[in-house]
């Protein structure tokens, strides 16, 4: 449905010597009058797709504007969906102390990669699976302050706040400066269970005696653990 796209196939079928004939559109490349035709038609297509995104963009700033929360699916960690309201958000107190404790560690910046192992290895909230990422994931939504942010701007809406403002621009501060410590799993999505087939997840322990990390693969259902520096010298073997 890109007018661009659209003809950058056609020419890439042209240089091949390949025709593009539509029988439902009744269309043949072939001709002048055919590659008109189907750029019309994709011209139109386009249209008709950015015109429902400009109309549903608009739909969800209005409501924005009225202070409602207008995100599908389920609610972010510590909400839970309001049964009489689906546009209102209400607290799950026993996550929210754990989105309150993420954040204050961020801003007290200690290492979010240990406590995401922490939280693995007590299986936080019923969760199998914690990771550093999701972690940061959580203390880069401004939803748990009060505010949502559609399409780069932000709207104050009527959900009510688990921390601080002052909070979470404390917490950011340090996520991105470059004291703050994260680590990227470079063997995140390639290194799978021996036993069962799943794949492994990174997660780590932080020695603050030694100034150092440890990082690890584990399986999140048969709880097997392998450390990276072994991964690493097996690859260089």
């Amino acid at each position: 449905r890109r007018l661009k796209d659209f003809i950058d196939f056609l020419e890439l079928l042209s240089e091949h010597g390949v025709t593009l004939d539509s029988m439902r559109e009744k269309f043949d490349t072939s001709t002048a009058s055919g590659r008109f035709m189907a750029h019309m038609i994709t011209a139109m297509a386009e249209w008709e797709e950015d015109t429902i995104s400009e109309r549903t963009l608009r739909g969800m700033r209005e409501a924005a504007l009225k202070g409602n929360y207008i995100r599908g699916g389920k609610a972010p960690f510590g909400y839970e969906r309001d049964p009489n309201d689906k546009h209102a958000l209400i607290i799950d107190e026993e996550k929210a102390r754990t989105v309150k404790e993420i954040f204050q560690t961020a801003a007290d910046n200690l290492p979010l990669w240990g406590l995401a192992a922490i939280y693995d290895a007590e299986k936080r909230n019923g969760y199998d699976t914690w990771s550093g990422e999701r972690l940061y994931k959580i203390i880069s939504n401004k939803i748990y302050y009060g505010v949502m942010t559609l399409d780069g701007v932000d709207y104050p809406i009527n959900v009510p706040p688990i921390i601080s403002q002052e909070l979470y621009e404390e917490a950011n501060e340090k996520r991105i400066s470059k004291n703050f410590r994260s680590y990227a799993y470079i063997f995140k999505g390639f290194m799978y269970c021996s036993k069962c087939g799943g794949y492994l997840t990174g997660s780590g322990t932080y020695k603050k005696s030694l100034q150092k990390y440890y990082r690890y693969y584990r399986c999140p259902k048969c709880r097997g653990i392998i450390s990276e520096k072994s991964i690493l010298e097996q690859v260089e073997d």
